[in-house]
C-alpha cells in the first residue's frame, strides 16, 4: 500500500481512458478539473447599474455643457441730428458757352 504523503497516491489523479484503462497520473489529473461554466442568466441588477451610469454620464455632459441664455438684446432707435441751417440761395453763374468758328490748327 502506498503512503499517504505520495503526491501520486490523491484521489484527484485516478482516470480512466476511453479504452477502460484506470491510470494514475499527476499530469493529467488537471485536465478533468475544467472551470465552471459561466452562466448565461440575464442578471437585472448588473442592468440596472450600467444603465444608471450611463444615464448619470450623459446627464453630467450634458449640465457641463449647457449653453446659457444670453441677455437680451435692446435695440435702440439712432439719434435724430438736429437739422442744419442750410445756405441762402446764391446767384449760380449760368454755363459758359464758346463757339469755335474757323480753321483749327491743331484738332483733337
Amino acid at each position: 500500500m502506498k503512503s499517504t504523503r505520495d503526491p501520486y497516491n490523491h484521489p484527484d489523479n485516478h482516470f480512466v481512458l476511453a479504452s477502460g484503462e484506470k491510470h494514475d497520473s499527476p499530469f493529467f489529473a488537471e485536465s478533468r478539473n475544467s472551470p465552471p461554466k459561466p452562466s448565461t442568466a440575464f442578471r437585472l441588477p448588473s442592468y440596472l447599474t450600467g444603465l444608471l451610469t450611463a444615464l448619470i454620464l450623459v446627464g453630467g455632459t450634458t449640465l457641463l455643457f449647457q449653453r446659457r441664455e444670453p441677455p437680451p438684446l435692446a435695440f435702440q432707435p439712432m439719434p435724430t441730428l438736429a437739422p442744419t441751417p442750410s445756405p441762402t440761395p446764391t446767384a449760380t453763374p449760368s454755363p459758359l458757352v464758346i463757339f469755335v468758328s474757323g480753321a483749327v490748327q491743331r484738332p483733337g
